[in-house]
């Protein structure tokens, strides 16, 4: 044995104790602070977002040689700054967002199975977590609540696997897929409740905001630029272009393209959601840096949801703007605090703002007065082309949703499409399309009550109910009715809104900056839920691990903390960097 030395600390030791003090270090979760995870969380998103695409962009390096020396870096700046566990952390929920992955499985239609690297870094926490205390189950036990939102989301895992096992489907290799996706999700929630167990809010939830904001800054670049800069290693994936984009001076095409790293840009917009009310909570109560951050961050949201071209994610965005509005309302006058006003004034801005965007749209419904109401147009158009029509669809208004009635009067279908088209500012168009979706899967429900057709074994069957082939449902809570019966539905159900539930328990019974904290997050997922109501969210993976993150982090933080400490520990959570 003799002399070592590692990143120019030296010392008489056996590089298996060096490297035993790495583990123990790293996986000392405990020890971290909501200002270590937070300043290693900027780090690591500024090497991802603006040095790395600098290198290969403007520099021309190859992508998959500057990636290892930017996580080397980031591992050797963590250890030299005595920040393993925080760093680790970091990387946890910063990277748990990005698209890169290892493709494995691939089953017919959309069914596919992949590794991220979220799910290498939940292996590692796991092993940490059981070496450093063990996983204390007690802390989900201590609570009906908590319980009956982890149980709720197994018993769907659980129940897809027994849906790919009856398989009612044309395809059990397809429903499997589906539910080893859904395992992710699971596993995700359940690691980040403990890791607020054993921490705190703001050490999962900074990281979580702040990788998302990055990547709203590198996709709204890509906007500018007209192109994705195709970094596809770490999860730009790109996409078609749409139509093109007026705003000033600038002409900008729309399309999928400005996803960031998360992927395409409308599973973005999806975590711009949860995203949008903190951004707000920063402009009330930041420092004046922050403030003019967080509106820059608002604006880019805005910006973002017009490029991606779905009306679904824009009135979305204006229910978690109105949202925010009343819940800094409430808290305003409820606490006689007055100033907190301003977080009215932001989200009305807001709303202003991204009403602004859509200026054509007023134009065209209030000069339509005398013109057919059910006509679409191309301006913000959902998956649209130029005309109005559905993309991939048969430009039936209607779809498979039936004809008319059989006394000459209107379908359903029919009925539904006129009350929407006198909706100011809602198109109609693909409205039909969608209807006819809903319809086939309680067709499929009722053929099937108990374990429905499997995971993505609805676009293998698609055609058979007059909906365009290939075509997912456009609905989570629909798709999940025919992919698992009526039992995996419910189970589902009962974990969302348990952990909605959570969050206003959280919000009612804590005061001012932690209220208004619980409020932002039940906005956030308020909106996430809105827009999934409308898109094929549930195929989306990175955008359904960072709601399972946030919703992990709410219940995490259910009874960890008395009620007298909640103010305390808000204040101790105000680090530099955001606030």
């Amino acid at each position: 044995m003799g002399q070592r030395t590692i990143f120019g600390q030296p010392g008489i030791r056996s590089y298996g104790e060096i490297l035993s003090e790495i583990f123990v270090d790293s996986v000392s979760i405990t020890e971290a602070t909501v200002e270590d995870t937070t300043h290693m969380a900027i780090f690591l998103i500024t090497n991802l977002v603006l040095i790395t695409p600098l290198l290969v962009v403007w520099a021309s390096l190859p992508l998959l040689a500057v990636l290892p020396v930017v996580f080397v870096g980031y591992f050797v700046y963590a250890y030299r700054t005595k920040r393993l566990s925080a760093g680790l952390l970091s990387g946890f929920f910063v990277l748990s967002i990005f698209g890169a992955n290892v493709p494995l499985l691939s089953g017919p239609g959309k069914a596919y199975f992949s590794i991220y690297i979220v799910d290498l870094l939940a292996v590692v926490l796991v092993s940490g977590l059981i070496y450093q205390n063990g996983l204390n189950w007690s802390s989900i036990h201590e609570s009906k609540l908590k319980t009956v939102a982890v149980l709720g989301l197994l018993t769907f895992v659980c129940w897809s696997y027994a849906s790919a096992i009856v398989g009612n489907g044309p395809s059990q290799f397809a429903s499997v897929l589906f539910a080893m996706q859904q395992t992710r999700y699971l596993l995700v929630f359940v690691v980040t409740i403990f890791i607020v167990n054993q921490t705190s809010v703001f050490v999962c939830l900074y990281p979580l905001l702040l990788s998302i904001t990055g990547n709203l800054f590198y996709a709204v670049a890509e906007a500018l630029a007209g192109h994705t800069f195709g970094l596809t290693y770490l999860g730009d994936a790109g996409g078609r272009e749409l139509f093109e984009l007026a705003i000033g001076p600038l002409t900008l095409p729309t399309g999928l393209y400005a996803g960031g790293f998360v992927g395409g840009v409308r599973e973005l917009i999806a975590l711009t959601l949860l995203l949008l009310p903190f951004l707000v909570y920063w402009g009330v109560y930041g420092s004046r840096r922050v403030t003019t951050a967080s509106a820059l961050g608002i604006l880019s949201v805005v910006f973002i949801i017009k490029i991606g071209e779905t009306d679904a994610g824009w009135m979305a965005s204006i229910i978690v703007l109105a949202l925010t509005a009343a819940m800094w309302l409430w808290i305003s006058v409820s606490e006689r605090d007055f100033d907190l006003l301003a977080g009215v004034a932001v989200s009305v801005s807001s709303i202003v703002a991204s009403m602004l965007l859509y200026q054509q749209r007023f134009y065209d419904f209030f000069a339509a007065d005398s013109q057919e109401p059910a006509t679409g147009t191309s301006n913000g158009t959902t998956g649209g082309n130029a005309t109005g029509t559905p993309t991939g669809a048969s430009g039936n208004a209607t779809g498979g949703t039936g004809g008319s009635s059989g006394d000459g009067g209107m379908s359903v279908a029919e009925w539904v499409i006129e009350l929407f088209s006198y909706v100011p500012l809602v198109e109609v168009d693909t409205l039909g399309v969608r209807l006819s979706q809903y319809a086939a899967a309680i067709e499929l429900l009722l053929a099937y009550p108990f374990f429905g057709i499997g995971g993505y074994n609805f676009v293998l069957v698609a055609e058979e109910y007059g909906v365009p082939s290939a075509m997912g449902v456009h609905n989570t809570f629909f798709s999940h009715l025919a992919a698992t019966g009526i039992i995996g539905v419910v189970s589902y159900s009962v974990s969302v809104l348990a952990v909605v539930y959570i969050v206003i328990k959280q919000m009612l019974q804590t005061r001012t900056r932690r209220r208004a904290l619980w409020g932002c997050t039940l906005a956030g997922l308020m909106g996430f839920h809105a827009y999934s109501f409308w898109v094929v969210i549930y195929g989306w993976q990175t955008s359904n691990v960072g709601l399972w993150l946030l919703s992990g982090i709410a219940v995490g933080a259910f009874s960890v903390v008395s009620s007298e400490d909640e103010e305390q520990q808000t204040s101790e959570s105000s680090v530099p960097y955001v606030s």
